[in-house]
């Protein structure tokens, strides 16, 4: 799901929606499909693991930041397949390979 339109669908709320009603949103939905909620239920407690992760997926891509988010559509046409889940694991594996390229190496930072 990297689709934004999909994301806000997900989550029940407008594009264009504020922080504070992201999180009220996405809050509710956690609320209302916690798998803890259907430990009597295997079927409904799988499904509910799954709805859990599209709301998690969803706000992870709305509020991730704009200048990541951008990278990761623009990186991959020149050969960099960054990470879906951490803006923290994304900047490292950048770092690493911005270091790879057939650059001086004083025009990149090392990574840790």
């Amino acid at each position: 799901m990297e689709d934004l339109r999909e994301s806000y669908r997900v989550l029940e709320v407008e594009p264009g929606a504020s922080p504070d009603e992201l999180k009220r949103a996405y809050r509710d939905l956690v609320k209302v499909w916690h798998p803890d909620r259907f430990n009597d239920d295997p079927r409904l407690q799988g499904r509910a693991q799954e709805k859990l992760k599209q709301i998690n997926l969803a706000y992870g891509i709305i509020t991730e930041p704009r200048i990541v988010r951008l990278l990761r559509l623009v990186l991959p046409l020149v050969g960099f397949e960054p990470c879906r889940h951490s803006c923290t694991n994304f900047a490292a594996q950048l770092l690493v390979w911005l270091n790879r390229l057939p650059f001086p190496e004083s025009i990149f930072l090392r990574a840790p």
